[in-house]
């Protein structure tokens, strides 16, 4: 399947209605951005701040189905309103549910596996900078332990010369001790630093390769069961898993054609984000700040209103075409026709013959 061949048949596809597709997605822009404010309105009310989340997942996901049967309506030819994605959303609940469940519990191991590595990398940095609080032991002047010494019971049995032990004078018990423990408390804390440092950084290293691993997996979950919804509109009689099913049966071969027509809505939407990210900077100016929120508003307007309906489209074209690859409509042998055998009838012909005289009969 080539991309030229989608981008042919989508740009057929909107009949003429794109103009109505754009006041639709600019509806749900606005309906969103009213739930948005709605959201930052409740922070300072935990439960109210909750009660709003909750409800902002439980519209979103048929809202996003309505948008997509709105569109799927005009692939089909059919006259649509940009209204249409609320009833047909909502009219669909279960089932739209039914199908977010469903894609749920498809990318649910890569996501968990995701928190673990996330888990991983925050526990490394932890041993990581934990590692530089644990300093060597010094000494101070101050003993750390308590000197008790016992004098030997020395039986003498004859005149000793204590001249012969003042070499024993020059030994400093008490210092060689301290030095001893110092040694080995600044071995053991050197040990432990070691030890928390490369802890961290392997814990660290595990988590980023965990990581990139889930985010591939993901994707290629994701892209994989990426046309559930459509088939789900346009057969209502298979159910969440048999729907999935041929979701993944269809996308063999055309998860990288899907996943290049994704780059252009990716691509803008992160160059909006780097816009408005850079726009809460503190070091520029307002002009500048100005200047980053308008250019982010472009970018984002330019993807959720423009790229956004021409790639759901996209991947309907994409839908309709693989089905039509992988599971050709067979056209019904008719029964020939019977020729009946037309009875020909034939004329008899009556040839009328004259005898020619000959010599003898001439005589006569």
């Amino acid at each position: 399947m080539k991309i030229s061949d989608i981008n042919e048949a989508t740009k057929k596809s909107f009949h003429g209605n794109f103009g109505k597709v754009v006041l639709g997605m600019l509806v749900y822009l606005a309906f969103f951005i009213v739930i948005q404010v709605l959201s930052q309105a409740a922070v300072v009310h935990p439960l109210l701040n909750l009660i709003i989340a909750v409800c902002t997942i439980v519209v979103l996901v048929p809202v996003g189905y309505g948008l997509t049967y709105m569109l799927i309506n005009v692939k089909d030819g059919k006259t649509i309103s940009p209204f249409d994605f609320f009833t047909l959303g909502f009219s669909n609940f279960g089932r739209a549910w039914q199908m977010a469940g469903g894609l749920l519990l498809k990318v649910l191991a890569p996501m968990l596996l995701m928190l673990v590595s996330f888990f991983m990398i925050g526990f490394g940095f932890g041993l990581t900078v934990s590692a530089d609080y644990v300093q060597s032991t010094k000494q101070t002047t101050t003993p750390v332990y308590y000197r008790t010494y016992y004098a030997p019971q020395v039986t003498i049995h004859g005149p000793i010369d204590f001249d012969d032990f003042d070499d024993f004078d020059d030994f400093d018990y008490d210092d060689d001790l301290d030095l001893s423990l110092s040694n080995l408390g600044t071995d053991i804390s050197s040990g432990i630093r070691h030890g928390l440092a490369g802890a961290g950084i392997a814990l660290i290293f595990v988590g980023f390769a965990g990581l990139a691993a889930c985010f591939v997996w993901f994707t290629i979950v994701s892209l994989t069961y990426a046309l559930t919804t459509i088939i789900a509109i346009k057969e209502e009689e298979l159910s969440c898993w048999d729907a999935l099913k041929k979701s993944k049966e269809l996308m063999k071969g055309n998860k990288w054609t899907l996943f290049v027509l994704t780059l252009p809505i990716g691509l803008a939407t992160g160059i909006a984000n780097a816009f408005i990210s850079t726009a809460t900077h503190p070091a520029y100016s307002g002009i500048i700040v100005a200047l980053n929120i308008f250019a982010g508003i472009i970018f984002y307007a330019a993807a959720i209103l423009l790229l956004a309906p021409i790639f759901q489209m996209q991947e309907i074209n994409m839908c309709y075409m693989s089905n039509n690859e992988k599971n050709p409509v067979k056209e019904e042998k008719k029964p020939a026709k019977k020729v009946e055998a037309k009875k020909v009838t034939t004329k008899k012909t009556t040839v009328k013959t004259t005898k020619v005289p000959t010599k003898k009969t001439a005589k006569k």
